[in-house]
């Protein structure tokens, strides 16, 4: 869950996340940055129901405990471009 700080009722800021799983509040940007953010919307005849909107933030710790069994390490690379460490 986020949590945000609306500005001149023009923009929001993301100033903190809760976890779904563990319920821990992160307001660190760095942290912040680590967590698995989904948002999901259900296309037609999905299981999570045609046209319904689902969100889900899992810190770095519940993602990987979770789906980290699952995941496959590709490579290093240096953010914003192709290019491999």
């Amino acid at each position: 869950m986020k949590t945000y700080k609306e500005i001149n009722n023009i923009a929001r800021e993301l100033v903190s996340m809760t976890c779904d799983r563990c319920h821990i509040t992160e307001d660190d940007v760095l942290e912040m940055q680590e967590w698995l953010k989904l948002d999901i919307l259900g296309g037609y005849a999905s299981l999570l129901g045609d046209g319904e909107r689902w969100e889900l933030d899992l810190c770095q710790k519940c993602f990987h405990e979770l789906l980290g069994q699952y995941m496959r390490h590709i490579s290093n690379y240096i953010p914003g471009t192709n290019i491999p460490c």
